[in-house]
C-alpha cells in the first residue's frame, strides 16, 4: 500500500508528464478498439460500431484490476456479455471467441517486440565490447 502511495504523489507532482501519458495513450486505446471492431466485421457481423466501443472500454477497465491472474477470462467474459446483451441472436460462444483470440494475438505480437527488442539489445552490446577490445589492439 505504500508503494501505491507513493506512485500518486509522483502523479501528483508530474501533471504535465501524466497529461502527455493520456494523451499519448489515446491512440493506443482507438488501436486496441478498432480490432474488435475489424474482427467482427471480417467475420460477417454488421455491428453497431459504439457497442464494439463500449465493449472494448469495459475490456480495458476489467484488465486493470485484474482478478484473475493476468487477467484472463474474466474481462474478456465482460466484453463478451456486453455484446450479447445487444446482440442476443449471436451464440455467445462466437462472441467470447473474438476477445479471446485478440487477447492471445496481441500476446503473441508483444511477445515478438519483446524478443526483437532482445536480440537489439544483445548486438548493441557485443559491438560496443567489441568496439573496446578493437580500441585496446
Amino acid at each position: 500500500m505504500y508503494n501505491f502511495k507513493q506512485g500518486i504523489r509522483k502523479f501528483k507532482d508530474h501533471k504535465r508528464q501524466l497529461i502527455y501519458i493520456i494523451i499519448l495513450g489515446f491512440p493506443s486505446w482507438f488501436f486496441d478498439a478498432s480490432i474488435i471492431v475489424i474482427f467482427f466485421y471480417f467475420l460477417g457481423y454488421n455491428l453497431n460500431i459504439l457497442v464494439l466501443i463500449l465493449a472494448s472500454i469495459l475490456l480495458f477497465f476489467s484488465k486493470t484490476f485484474p482478478i484473475t491472474p493476468g487477467g484472463w477470462g474474466i474481462s474478456e467474459n465482460i466484453g463478451a456479455l456486453f455484446i450479447f446483451i445487444f446482440y442476443p441472436g449471436i451464440p455467445y460462444v462466437e462472441i467470447f471467441k473474438i476477445p479471446t483470440i485478440i487477447f492471445f494475438l496481441v500476446g503473441f505480437i508483444y511477445q515478438l517486440e519483446v524478443i526483437r527488442f532482445l536480440i537489439t539489445s544483445v548486438k548493441i552490446h557485443f559491438l560496443s565490447i567489441m568496439n573496446y577490445i578493437m580500441q585496446r589492439l
